[in-house]
This record gives C-alpha cells, structure tokens and sequence, in this order.
C-alpha cells in the first residue's frame, strides 16, 4: 500500500501535465499580478538597466523545495539561475542558495512568482521534514493530502521533505 502513496515520478516538469498545471498557474499569478495588461507600469516609467543579476538568500533554516519548478520557469523566460543547493538540501539563515542572471524587466516580472513557488514548496517541504522526523518512532508515515491549494506542487513539496503523496 505505501507504494501508491510514493508516486513522485511524475511530480517532475518532464512530464507534460506537471508542466502545463505550473504553466497554468504562472499565467494565472501573472495575471492577478498585472491584470489585463501584459505590461508592468512601474517598470515602464522607472529607469531601469538592460539586465540585472540577484541573489536568492534564506531568510530562515529550513529544507529547500521548488528548484526544478524555478529552473523550468526561468528557462522559459531565458534567465540564467545557478543554484549552490538541490531540492532536499539542509539550508541555513542568510545562505546564498542562488543567482539568477538576465533582462531586469524580465526579472522584476517573475521576481515575486519565483519567491512565491520557493517560500511555500520549501515551507512545506520544512514542515513535512519536521513532522515525520517527530513521527517516524513510532512507525508512522506522514502523506499530504490530494486537497491542496498548489495540487501537485504541494505533493511535491511534501515529497522533497520526506512525506507520501496520496493519489496524483
């Protein structure tokens, strides 16, 4: 039975129907983020340089989940992101776990969905970690369940942190 709650195969951005389920909500975060307009006014009218590269830091320790899902979106918008962990690793506070490289419009549209994916596939993989650890003498598995507001990111950010996935 524990074998059909470990399915993380096609939690992957490899497979056409997790991709096309972050594609959907990138496309629905980028348009509660600039409504109708596929412009950023800010960016418009604020002087800005051509291209720009920045760091992501850990604000907190934790456990790091969502970097396939940043990779994949940054391929899609032609930034370079090199990252110093890989999903699962151990993080601390004020750790540089990347950089990401390329035009600053570019950069400042996706900024805030790329932290977005990062905070809470990597606050979920933490707690998951967390509580299966506190479980784990007793036998007990921990899963998520299939209600979640991500979906299957969530699934796999449950995963990553050691966790079931529960019918994908």
């Amino acid at each position: 039975m524990i074998k059909e709650f470990t399915d993380t195969n096609s939690l992957t951005v490899t497979n056409k129907l997790y991709s096309d389920y972050l594609r959907a909500f990138v496309e629905l975060w980028l348009m509660s983020d600039l409504g109708k307009s596929e412009r950023d006014a800010t960016i418009e009218v604020v002087s800005c340089p051509k291209t720009a590269e920045v760091e992501i830091v850990c604000k907190s320790d934790g456990i790091i989940a969502g970097i396939e899902e940043i990779e994949w979106l940054c391929g899609s918008q032609k930034l370079d992101c090199r990252w110093q962990i890989a999903d699962g690793d151990k993080v601390k506070k004020g750790q540089v776990i990347a950089r990401i490289k390329g035009d600053y419009k570019v950069l400042m549209r996706y900024e805030r969905i790329l932290l977005n994916i990062l905070q809470r596939m990597s606050g979920i993989a933490t707690c998951t970690a967390s509580l299966s650890a506190k479980v784990r003498k007793y036998g007990v598995k921990l899963a998520c369940t299939r209600k979640t507001y991500w979906g299957m990111l969530d699934k796999k950010a449950c995963a990553v942190g050691g966790g079931l996935t529960h019918r994908l």
